[in-house]
């Protein structure tokens, strides 16, 4: 009995001296784990948090003068980060990232820039317009967009930007684009030789009734070529008519003819009225209007920044536009080190960067020489990054950007920096033209012309009737020429049986 009573004593023991060992585990990790939350949390409320940007006006600049710590800064960032500092109650210092770049991974795995001073602990925010993709997703995390912007082009201003008054010959065709001036010139040009046939074959129209005497030549055939067009342009201009068609279809004809007429003038004047306002518009000419305008040629070369989020976006997109793009990019090695050197690059010539519509938009409002075309694709935030372990950073810094979106701060902080302090007397946008707009890819969304047009498919609900008309006028001839011709037959038959009917009476 000893022996089994010494077993469960050992037992016993084994399992205290396990519970034990668990237990001391446990409290280790969940030391820790407290001491870790809470170191973050005195670093976020008490140390000073190390917050990292890159130089890029109207973002991220220097001021003049011998200002020190954080007030040698100014922009967009240094006043968000001031706010935001206030709203989640921390401490802070900006520093420049080091090697002046957003942030790339190279062939061996390594980050760059202001993400990789991020993971190796080198900064605690990255404050900067960083762009919120996937890839820098996996390695950092990022906050609520601050600014939503997207992809556009930066390009060389024509040197002779024309500011034209619309005025004349040319203000009569503004309303109707190319196309539907051309459907109602076809449409004139086949009513008057529908006319002219009808005219000229139907047994009870004027031509016809005068040959044979039914109605008294005047000396005039009022329904000949010239005759069936001028007929068609006096009821086009509203000026009145001499004479009207006297056959069914002719008359068929003119109903339809004016019916048509009477529609369009009613659009024409609708548009009219609309384009009036916008008939003094500043265009430049210039000779690409949107990223499907350049990527179908090669004489103006376009890159972006090497590594950034707007190069990899036209080589990670499955669009075979993007993957041109990102194709002639790669081979003629047009992307550039850094937002600098593409815009020098622009202001030199024959070169469109693409880049950021935001910053795009500030420096073409900055040097008058330079310009914005294309409208935006790929619509994508701007978000700050933290650490991965961060959470309690990252949440504090998501609540205060929300609360600057709700009260409005952040629409105050864009137009401050980013639209009130342009330089130039013009828009630093150029609107895409009509026909470019267009061509485009559904995707790709750039603005177009802004004049109230009417679109063919827009006319065309009222050419459709009128073509429906006009094969209706024809069948009417076609059966006029055939009732004439066996009424003609029927009467013939019935004279001869009346001249027979005589000549055998005389003879009886």
């Amino acid at each position: 009995m000893p022996f089994p009573t010494m077993g469960c004593e050992f037992g016993n023991l084994h399992f205290f001296l396990a519970l034990g060992f668990h237990f001391v585990v446990f409290a280790a990790v969940f030391v820790g784990q407290s001491e870790g939350h809470q170191l973050e949390k005195r670093q976020t409320q008490n140390n000073t948090l190390r917050v990292v940007s890159i130089l890029e006006p109207p973002f991220f600049s220097r001021k003049s003068g011998s200002n020190t710590g954080n007030d040698r800064f100014e922009g967009y960032i240094p006043d968000l980060i001031a706010k935001l500092a206030q709203v989640a109650d921390f401490n802070y210092q900006i520093q420049l990232v080091k090697d002046g770049r957003y942030g790339l991974k190279d062939t061996d795995g390594v980050w760059s820039g202001m993400v990789g001073e991020i993971i190796r602990g080198e900064a605690d925010i990255a404050a900067a317009t960083l762009t919120i993709t996937s890839h820098r997703h996996r390695v950092i995390s990022l906050t609520k967009p601050f600014m939503n912007t997207g992809i556009t082009i930066l390009m060389k201003r024509p040197a002779k930007s024309q500011a034209t008054l619309t005025t004349g010959i040319s203000l009569i065709f503004l309303p109707f684009p190319a196309e539907v001036w051309i459907a109602i010139l076809v449409a004139f040009v086949v009513a008057s030789v529908v006319l002219y046939l009808v005219n000229r074959f139907d047994p009870y129209e004027l031509t016809a009734l005068q040959d044979r005497g039914t109605v008294p030549y005047t000396g005039q055939r009022y329904f000949g070529v010239s005759g069936s067009w001028w007929f068609m342009w006096s009821a086009l201009t509203w000026q009145g008519y001499e004479r009207a068609p006297r056959s069914f279809a002719g008359r068929i004809l003119t109903g339809l003819w004016w019916l048509l007429t009477l529609q369009t003038i009613i659009i024409y004047m609708a548009a009219m009225v609309s384009v009036l306002p916008l008939a003094q518009v500043e265009r430049a000419s210039a000779p690409i209007n949107s990223v499907f305008d350049l990527s179908k040629q090669t004489t103006i070369e376009y890159g972006a920044v090497n590594g950034g989020s707007t190069n990899r976006y036209f080589c990670d997109s499955s669009e075979a536009v993007y993957q041109r793009m990102c194709g002639f990019m790669k081979t003629r090695e047009t992307n550039v080190y850094s937002i600098a050197d593409g815009v020098r690059r622009v202001q030199r010539g024959g070169f469109a960067f693409l880049m950021e519509g935001a910053s795009a938009d500030f420096i073409a409002s900055q040097k008058c020489d330079l310009m914005t075309v294309g409208g935006f694709i790929n619509t994508k935030g701007y978000g700050l990054g933290v650490r991965n372990d961060s959470l309690d950073l990252l949440k504090k810094l998501d609540v205060a950007i929300l609360e600057l979106h709700e009260s409005g701060f952040l629409k105050k902080l864009h137009d401050k920096w980013l639209i009130e302090r342009s330089r130039c007397g013009h828009s630093p946008t150029v609107q895409a033209s009509r026909s470019s707009a267009s061509n485009m890819p559904q995707n790709i969304q750039g603005p177009s012309l802004h004049l109230p047009v009417v679109s063919l498919t827009v006319y065309g609900g009222v050419l459709v009737p009128f073509a429906a008309g006009l094969a209706l006028t024809l069948l009417v001839a076609i059966a006029e020429i055939l009732y004439f011709k066996f009424r003609g037959e029927i009467n013939s038959k019935a004279e001869r049986d009346e001249r027979l009917h005589e000549h055998v009476e005389e003879h009886l």
